[in-house]
């Protein structure tokens, strides 16, 4: 009867045992599982993070050339070296865009990256238009013409780049 008792005590503790080790592996597992999701999902947020800087400061540098190049067309620039001083700075401030615009195109899905570089074509045809139209020299009927070519240039730069705007933030709500 010892033989029985001893025997059944020790098969008890050996299924206690595995039923510990079983559920000692369980809560491991869930408890990697969890770990796991979490570093993925923090992994998101960074990425999401440095996605919003990429789209933000690519909408700043954009704003800069457009504020520089709407100084240039309505400053009524007299000579010719102020006119090639305001058309450098808004240049400068074009090419910071450029710059900004390669890191968008590595950070954001293809879709908001061509609508990204539409928006830079669109700033590089205000600059343009609004470059001629501030050129010194030129006749008054000429210059207005130049100017409505500048507005409907700039009326367009902000439609796009409201459009960009929108497609950025859903994107980073994805």
């Amino acid at each position: 009867m010892a033989v029985i008792t001893a025997s059944s005590s020790l098969i008890a503790s050996a299924i206690t045992a595995l039923i510990a080790s079983v559920l000692s592996k369980r809560s491991l597992s869930h408890a990697a599982d969890m770990a796991a999701l979490d570093r993925a999902a923090r992994l998101r947020e960074q990425h999401r993070t440095a996605r919003r800087d990429v789209y933000a400061a690519y909408v700043n540098s954009v704003l800069t050339t457009l504020r520089d190049t709407s100084m240039m067309a309505t400053n009524g620039l007299q000579s010719v070296d102020a006119w090639k001083s305001a058309g450098s700075t808004a240049s400068d401030s074009y090419n910071a865009a450029v710059l900004a615009l390669g890191v968008v195109k590595m950070e954001a899905p293809a879709p908001l990256a061509e609508r990204a570089d539409e928006l830079r074509e669109c700033a590089r045809d205000f600059l343009k238009a609004s470059r001629a139209a501030a050129k010194p020299g030129i006749g008054e009927e000429e210059r207005r013409d130049l100017r409505e070519a500048a507005q409907t240039a700039s009326d367009l730069v902000f439609d796009v780049l409201t459009a960009y705007t929108e497609e950025a933030r859903a994107d980073l709500a994805q």
